[in-house]
């Protein structure tokens, strides 16, 4: 096949008599006739011109005029015939062939720019002139397309038309006349030995300005026809190029693609712009057409005054380079595509940055990888974040069956997200802040219905602190993860993403994405313990624990006796060992607490705490600040029954007294966080210091503090508070790293983490180390996380869990008995995904306890205890402890499904009656828990289909139904086509079933 603008000839027959504008042309010329050596004008004057060297070709559009660039132009003879004075309008298709050589600008159609004329610059413009050479408008005009251009002039506004769209114009200060242009020339002048090289067709001249809307009447038809015909063109170079990895360039289209995704981007002298992105196996463009993806494109660069920190004053986005390159490296299992942006302006410092866009294909992959790089010249700016790579999604088929997941917390779903509210919510239009809010680095978009989907990462493990913003709109997402230089706001310095960020389409749901992300994950620094099951540095005991309690006596020692009583009770309940968070365990002293502070809402009888001291006051004190008298004897007591307490302790706060005279406040000040300008910060909005996680000191002092609280109090752990996967904002280079951007924040968090977790292990390797939402960075440190909420009013799915169960044990933030359905469905939601209930509060808390002496609570103890008896289980707990979370159930019935709900801020969350967590063990068995949350006995049918769960295709199953007590009945008869499940599960109950494959005739 012979390729004309990417390999599809269609000849459209649209010239002379497709088109007219009010009022008759000066001349016409439609280059229609396809042969002999004469152009016929087609206007009433019939001024025919003479062609000389230039030859006719069959292009997209019909017969057309080839110029070969040097020698060929057609004569039309005098201009002064036009009867041009005052007013034109000069008309024109035109496909450039290559640019014209360095310095030479040949004439299109007219005569030079003292009169009037169109050219064609070696820059790669468009030029416009009337009467002198300072009158001239430019467009640029890349070779190999066809464009229209239209120039108008009504004596003293100058405007320039690209495909009917204006795109530059002018007004002069004074009015003028048309000189006249000697002879009117199209294609090139003799006199000036330079010649066009390229297509020319339908070129015509009016003796007046035409209107933009005669313009568009004049054109836009067929502009619009052809605008299909490059779609099909490039679809077809993505479906049938003949390299494994294969690019063209045709124009000013570029064309990237392999065996699964095409990429098609429009390169003009001010930049480039991802125009489509195409899964080839879907046959779907997966980006939003026209305005919506042009807002914001591919980057942007957001930029601050010197030291200015994280406070951008502009960015500079994908259409601001003086001049573009591309470059591409290829062989037949990988190819990279350079996009190139030179001598980028920021506001009056000229030439001051470079851009390049890097996108990489390897054969057989489906991924996209993205990476880029920028360089900063400039002595008056600094990088204070870099969007990158700025994608604009269009629904997935019909937008109200398109789901969206993000990892936030543990994670959610979000149905028909182009009709829900900004940020769904959850804020994600302005903040998605990784690795903090945010655990995990993936996204993804699917409809639900066909399940087609595009997968949206960055796959960086080192990690570095990244914004991911997705903000929703009626007719497209944008996903645009914010990236940090080291040096945030230097001004000078250069910046790289060193990691890739993928782009790539995918079949299947939630669960699917998160077995792709899963792939990448497993392999990083922090999964380098291996699986649960084979990690010795956390204890069994906890890897085992069903349940998390917690407590808070808000340093009343009176206190410290109920607690250790009602722990001692719950211990006797589980049966196995709990550990147990502790606030408040510290002796208070009024005097010694920046939260006392007259004016601190947080001060003992504020605001904030009206009835008890602050949660924080003397953090980072102990031991020189003691403990409660009676704390040891209450934790030596509760580990000899298998109660581990866990102290709260703060990562990132220091209190250091209302005037500085806490014991160790002159040596922390140095180690404070540090703003841009050097101001010490406090914690947020709190009064105590920040302190920077890279110090050394600070890690000392925290060290310090846990191995004497382990030596003298006895604890069976820490609750490590402010832990996230990131420390605060630093700039205070002293302390050891960068200046708050790239893996400062993460890497300092991790640092700490890991000195204490050594530290702790070292005194005694039964002590756990657990932390607030703390993020996948933070696995190969902790023993387990806090998840921050367990139930939001957004949809949920178990993200996090799904890539992770089986890697580090979780737990829930606060499960309070109210009187609807809420503790049941949090305390259901986290069992069905294998993780510790909690937390259960114990002690003097009114308002949040569980107690056994609340005739109400009946129910929720129940109900938790019928979960905890399968941790008793050895046969369970292979599947809760140490499974791979693998996809839920669909249930046959009951249809419909009953759904439990409870209201929160005024909106209503719900869930199916029914549900199910289905886990993978490492010898192969499947085991199915379901949990009824309604306050209604439930009949169910369910298949389980072998490869839906992660089992071979074909496998031989049996269903066996395990009671609790343990013993086990067969459910159904052995079929490599699945079996089925069913029964009745009681009010607030559990069934659990274990899946067998089956070889011949033994069981695995």
């Amino acid at each position: 096949m012979q390729w004309l603008d990417l390999g599809i000839v269609l000849i459209l027959f649209s010239t002379c008599g497709g088109f007219a504008a009010a009022g008759g042309s000066a001349a016409h010329y439609p280059f229609d006739r396809g042969a002999g050596d004469q152009a016929r004008d087609a206007s009433a004057s019939e001024r025919h011109a003479a062609i000389k060297g230039a030859h006719w070709r069959t292009t997209e559009r019909g017969p057309a005029l080839a110029f070969d660039g040097r020698s060929a132009f057609v004569d039309c003879g005098p201009s002064d015939r036009l009867g041009l004075k005052d007013a034109l309008t000069l008309c024109a298709w035109i496909k450039p062939r290559k640019l014209p050589p360095r310095l030479q600008e040949p004439v299109v159609l007219g005569g030079y720019s003292r009169s009037w004329a169109l050219t064609y610059s070696w820059r790669g413009h468009a030029y416009f002139y009337v009467a002198e050479p300072g009158n001239n408008l430019a467009v640029p005009l890349k070779p190999g397309r066809w464009r229209h251009v239209t120039a108008t002039f009504d004596g003293r506004l100058m405007r320039l038309y690209v495909d009917a769209e204006l795109k530059r114009e002018r007004v002069l200060d004074e009015a003028a006349e048309i000189p006249s242009a000697g002879q009117f020339r199209i294609g090139g002048n003799p006199s000036q030995k330079m010649y066009f090289n390229g297509w020319l067709d339908d070129v015509r001249i009016y003796a007046r300005s035409l209107s933009g809307a005669e313009v568009k009447d004049l054109v836009g038809g067929e502009v619009a026809r052809l605008a299909p015909l490059r779609r099909r063109s490039a679809t077809a170079f993505f479906e049938n190029h003949t390299n494994p990895i294969d690019w063209r360039q045709v124009g000013e289209r570029v064309l990237f693609a392999n065996r699964h995704v095409g990429m098609e981007f429009r390169q003009t002298s001010r930049g480039f712009q991802l125009e489509r992105f195409y899964g080839r196996g879907a046959r779907k463009d997966f980006l939003a057409k026209g305005p919506a993806n042009q807002r914001a494109n591919l980057f942007q660069v957001m930029m601050t005054e010197p030291r200015g920190g994280f406070r951008a004053a502009f960015g500079v986005g994908n259409m601001a380079a003086r001049s573009t390159a591309l470059r591409v490296e290829r062989d037949r299992k990988e190819s990279t595509l350079r996009l190139i942006w030179k001598d980028v302006d920021l506001r009056d410092d000229k030439a001051a940055l470079d851009v390049e866009v890097s996108v990489k294909l390897q054969a057989g992959d489906p991924k996209s990888y993205w990476r880029f790089r920028v360089s900063n010249r400039s002595r008056k700016w600094g990088i204070s974040r870099v969007y990158f790579p700025i994608v604009n999604i269009a629904p997935i088929g019909d937008a109200k069956e398109n789901v969206f997941i993000y990892p936030l917390v543990r994670g959610r779903l979000v149905r028909n997200p182009f009709g829900r509210e900004r940020g769904y919510g959850d804020g994600v239009h302005e903040s998605g802040r990784y690795p903090s809010a945010y655990g995990m680095q993936f996204q993804a978009l699917y409809n639900e219905r066909t399940e087609v989907g595009l997968y949206l990462a960055t796959e960086d493990g080192t990690p570095n602190l990244r914004n991911i913003e997705t903000p929703n709109y009626p007719t497209h997402l944008t996903w645009k993860p914010g990236h940090f230089p080291p040096n945030v706001g230097y001004a000078g310095e250069d910046f790289a993403v060193g990691y890739d960020c993928v782009v790539r389409p995918f079949r299947g749901d939630w669960w699917d994405a998160c077995r792709l992300y899963r792939e990448w994950a497993l392999k990083q620094s922090w999964c380098r313990k291996g699986p649960l099951s084979r990690r010795r540095d956390i204890p069994r005991w906890y890897k085992e624990a069903p349940v998390f309690l917690c407590t808070a006596n808000y340093s009343r020692d009176q206190q410290v006796a109920m607690i250790r009583d009602e722990c001692k009770r719950f211990l006797k309940w589980a049966g196995v060992p709990l550990p147990l968070k502790w606030y408040g365990w510290k002796v208070y002293r009024t005097q010694l607490t920046a939260y006392d502070l007259p004016d601190c809402p947080w001060r003992f009888g504020g605001p904030k705490n009206p009835d008890r001291p602050c949660g924080n006051v003397h953090d980072g004190n102990y031991p020189a600040l003691p403990a409660l008298p009676g704390f040891a004897r209450a934790c030596s007591e509760l580990r000899k029954l298998g109660g581990m307490v866990n102290p709260y302790v703060c990562l990132q706060i220091y209190d250091q007294g209302p005037t500085e005279n806490a014991p160790y406040a002159g040596a922390a000040r140095p180690h404070v966080v540090r703003d841009e300008r050097g101001a010490l910060q406090t914690y947020g909005r709190e009064p105590s210091w920040a302190m920077c996680p890279w110090s050394t000191w600070w890690q000392s002092r925290l060290a310090e503090t846990c191995r004497a609280l382990l030596a003298r109090e006895g604890v069976g752990g820490f609750y490590l508070d402010t832990m996230h996967g990131a420390g605060e904002r630093c700039f205070a280079t002293q302390h050891g790293h960068s200046a708050c951007g790239g893996e400062t924040l993460p890497g300092g968090m991790h640092h700490l983490v890991a000195h204490l977790h050594k530290c702790i292990k070292a005194a005694d390797p039964d002590a756990i180390v657990t932390g607030e939402d703390s993020t996948e960075n933070m696995i190969d440190v902790i023993d387990g996380k806090l998840y921050q909420h367990t139930l939001t009013p957004n949809d949920r799915a178990p993200l996090f869990a799904t890539v992770y169960q089986d890697y580090i044990p979780r737990y829930g933030m606060s499960l309070i008995p109210t009187s609807d359905s809420r503790p049941f469905m949090q305390a259901a939601e986290l069992f069905v995904e294998g993780a510790q209930i909690g937390r259960i509060y114990i002690g003097p808390m009114p308002k949040h306890k569980l107690s056994f002496d609340e005739a109400g609570h009946g129910p929720l103890l129940d109900f938790i205890g019928r979960m905890v008896a399968y941790y008793r289980s050895e046969t369970a707990r292979k599947f809760l402890c140490y499974g791979r979370l693998m996809r839920p159930i669909r249930f046959r019935s009951p249809d419909p499904m009953p759904e439990v709900y409870h209201m929160t801020s005024g909106k209503r969350i719900s869930l199916p009656a029914l549900r199910s967590g289905v886990f993978l063990s490492e010898d192969g068995d499947l085991g199915v828990f379901i949990v009824n949350t309604s306050e209604h006995e439930l009949a169910f049918a369910s298949d389980i289909v072998p490869a839906r769960h992660g089992l071979p295709v074909k496998t031989m199953v049996r269903a066996e139904k395990v009671m609790p007590d343990g013993t086990i009945r067969p459910s159904g008869e052995p079929s490599s086509r699945g079996v089925a499940i069913a029964g009745t599960v009681r009010a607030r109950d559990v069934a659990f079933f274990r899946i067998r494959p089956r070889w011949g005739s033994g069981d695995k």
